[in-house]
């Protein structure tokens, strides 16, 4: 299964070739380092993209399909976000003796966290997809 920074965007995957076709190489996405420049990279490589195929010549139907492109690549980077914050909270809290710790305990926190961030993301709790979103589509109108 595929952690929440591989899928991001179709970006990155478990094949190393991918990832360095991807021009990402050098990030290490489990280790969370330089998860920050990661995101940032990822979305602005991908808007540009979009950009570069946005010309005035696109029927409205092609424009209505990168929109939807773009909103789905925003929704995504929000889900990773809210992934990366609950991991975070997640690790400031003490582990106690008083709930017996499971073999498959961590794995389980750790895919529920996945799905509680892209539920959020979908229903646009933060704001941070809409945002992006009219930021980045001013270039498809």
């Amino acid at each position: 299964m595929l952690s929440p920074i591989q899928n991001a965007g179709g970006l990155l995957s478990a094949d190393n070739n991918q990832t360095k076709a991807s021009g990402l190489s050098g990030v290490n996405p489990a280790s969370g380092q330089g998860f920050q420049n990661l995101l940032e990279e990822s979305v602005k490589k991908k808007a540009e993209e979009l950009n570069k195929e946005s010309t005035g010549s696109m029927t409205e139907e092609e424009k209505a399909k990168k929109r939807k492109q773009l909103r789905d690549l925003c929704q995504e980077f929000e889900s990773v976000f809210i992934y990366q914050m609950f991991k975070g909270m997640r690790s400031t809290v003490m582990k106690s003796d008083f709930v017996e710790a499971a073999p498959g305990r961590d794995i389980w926190e750790d895919m529920r966290d996945q799905e509680y961030a892209k539920q959020m993301a979908k229903r646009e709790d933060m704001g941070l997809a809409k945002m992006l979103y009219t930021e980045l589509s001013r270039s498809l109108k």
